[in-house]
């Protein structure tokens, strides 16, 4: 399939899915990821409701230490604390913050999916360098 969008012309292709559980299909679609490495991204969870896992695709399509690969970001969005409502992004966080404490200098920093295809396309400086939200902007 990536053969294929990119034959056509595709810049980046971005899988929004968390590829956990092994599947027949990995041999291949390993080596199609390492084949366009810098130009596909798929998707990694921070599962917040079971003690703040992390869940990485497995181990067969990206080696570990696949939270660090630059073609693996968080999925994620938190909702406000205030109403519960989805307005903003976060393009970095890290273990410390989803715990509730302050990051600091230092911390292993997850990336989100989103900046990863923005630094992909060529486009890092329009990434937030920070662990804060980022309110959308709708205009």
């Amino acid at each position: 399939m990536l053969d294929r969008l990119f034959g056509a012309g595709a810049r980046l292709v971005i899988f929004d899915l968390v590829f956990n559980n092994p599947n027949d299909g990995d041999p291949g679609f390993h080596a199609a990821l390492d084949r366009y490495h810098d130009r596909v991204v798929v998707g990694m969870n921070i599962d917040t409701q079971n003690n703040t896992q992390i869940v990485l695709p497995n181990t067969q399509l990206i080696p570990p230490p696949a939270e660090t690969d630059d073609r693996v970001g968080f999925v994620n969005y938190w909702n406000d604390e205030l109403d519960g409502k989805l307005r903003a992004a976060r393009f970095f966080t890290s273990e410390r913050q989803l715990a509730g404490v302050a990051p600091v200098s230092g911390d292993e920093v997850y990336a989100s999916m989103s900046s990863r295809a923005l630094t992909k396309l060529g486009r890092s400086a329009d990434i937030p360098q920070d662990q804060r939200d980022h309110l959308f902007r709708f205009s």
